[in-house]
C-alpha cells in the first residue's frame, strides 16, 4: 500500500483516469500529459504535486504519447513538394 502522501494512491488514480487496469491508467495518464513510472510489481507511481499543479493550471505538460497532437514535422517531410 501507498503510504507516501506525496503520491496518489492506486485508487485516485483510478478515479483520475477513470481505468481499473494498470496499462489503460498509464495510457491514459499519458494521454492527459501527467508523468508516471511503472514499477517493476506493474504498480504505478503519480506525483501529487504534478497532478495538483496540472489541474490548477500552473503547470503546462504535453501529452507523453503522440495520441491526440498533431506531429507538424512528419507533417512537413510527407507533404508532396511542387
Amino acid at each position: 500500500m501507498n503510504d507516501d502522501k506525496n503520491l496518489l494512491t492506486p485508487p485516485e488514480i483510478a478515479e483520475l483516469t477513470n481505468r481499473k487496469r494498470h496499462k489503460a491508467q498509464v495510457r491514459m495518464l499519458a494521454r492527459m500529459g501527467i508523468r508516471c513510472i511503472v514499477r517493476p510489481d506493474g504498480t504505478i507511481a503519480v506525483a501529487r504535486a504534478l497532478v495538483n499543479a496540472l489541474l490548477a493550471g500552473y503547470a503546462d505538460t504535453p501529452p507523453a504519447s503522440g495520441r491526440g497532437v498533431m506531429n507538424l514535422e512528419a507533417a512537413r517531410r510527407r507533404r508532396p513538394k511542387a
